[in-house]
């Protein structure tokens, strides 16, 4: 548990998975480790709609370096975006 949300620890995204969830009806949220521009980073990405990732419009994502605090860090950037 991060931040009181129920996310896998940083080894889960380290080993390439991808962890999805949602609040209610429209708010649904994505993290996965990334090839960035400064190497492995972490996305966090959030969408208003109820459909999966592939078929959404992001509504707005940002990167974080991977590591506990970070992906804590990630988990706060989410749920200050939920709607």
């Amino acid at each position: 548990m991060i931040n009181g949300h129920d996310i896998p620890e940083i080894a889960y995204f380290e080993n390439n998975n991808i962890f999805t969830g949602s609040s209610g009806n429209d708010f649904r949220f994505r993290i996965a480790k990334i090839d960035g521009e400064n190497g492995a980073e972490l996305e966090a990405c959030v969408w208003y709609e109820d459909i999966c990732y592939e078929l959404c419009d992001v509504a707005a994502k940002k990167t974080f370096g991977v590591s506990n605090e970070e992906l804590a860090k990630a988990v706060d950037w989410i749920f200050e975006n939920k709607k």
